[in-house]
């Protein structure tokens, strides 16, 4: 067996194979290598972190993103789960002053749990400086 051969996991020895999935070529050719490897559907599981979350407008996604990626899913038997930022990439841009918002995700019985940042230590700032402004503030 060469060198090369042997960096190659074993697929088949998983109990499950966590795939995050934009639904693009490259992930695609993941799930399609998988299961010309043998990996049974069953044991493939999608995960799609949608960018502008589902509370506000397309600013990032393309409308057609998350049925396509269902779609993809549901064609093959692959289980999928969803995740967002709560008020998405744009809430993210024009916030200020305020922590970075939740994530929502589905657990394994479609559930949506979301999950607000929480302070570590006194020392940690909750995430409440936006980048962007960071940048804007940098000295040139």
């Amino acid at each position: 067996m060469s060198d090369m051969m042997k960096l190659i996991p074993n697929y088949l020895n998983y109990d499950k194979i966590i795939v995050f999935f934009s639904g693009g070529k490259d992930s695609v050719a993941c799930v399609l290598e998988l299961l010309d490897k043998g990996v049974k559907p069953e044991k493939i599981e999608l995960h799609h972190h949608s960018i502008d979350g589902k509370e506000g407008e397309l600013f990032m996604d393309w409308a057609c993103t998350e049925s396509y990626c269902q779609a993809f899913a549901d064609a093959l038997g692959i289980e999928i789960f969803f995740s967002w930022k709560v008020g998405g990439f744009e809430a993210e841009l024009l916030r200020y002053e305020t922590a970075t918002g939740a994530i929502a995700f589905e657990d394994e019985n479609k559930n949506i749990i979301k999950i607000q940042h929480l302070k570590i230590s006194k020392q940690e700032s909750c995430g409440t400086q936006n980048i962007r402004m960071q940048f804007l503030m940098m000295p040139t």
